[in-house]
């Protein structure tokens, strides 16, 4: 059974109020959550954690046909290939 985040948000809210610079390490729940966000394996974010709609130029400079909109993330991808309607791409 999941626990609600609100406590931790409004935590954070006042925090965040009185310390408008404050950082806060991520609380994940599952493992490994970082890793696939840092291979680019959610919507609207590309390897490294950047956002889809704000790559910078450095990437753009080495990868020059960066998606232009959010893609369908593992799970979706995942079940469209096991449909049959998503080819396997690799480099």
């Amino acid at each position: 059974m999941a626990e609600s985040a609100d406590p931790a948000i409004s935590v954070a809210a006042v925090i965040r109020a009185e310390l408008p610079h404050a950082t806060f390490p991520p609380a994940l729940r599952r493992g490994n959550v970082r890793g696939a966000l840092d291979m680019g394996l959610a919507p609207g974010f590309l390897p490294g954690r950047v956002r889809i709609d704000n790559p910078s130029q450095a990437l753009l400079q080495k990868w020059t046909d960066v998606p232009k909109e959010k893609v369908l993330g593992l799970p979706k991808c995942s079940k469209r290939r096991l449909l049959g309607k998503l080819k396997p791409w690799s480099f």
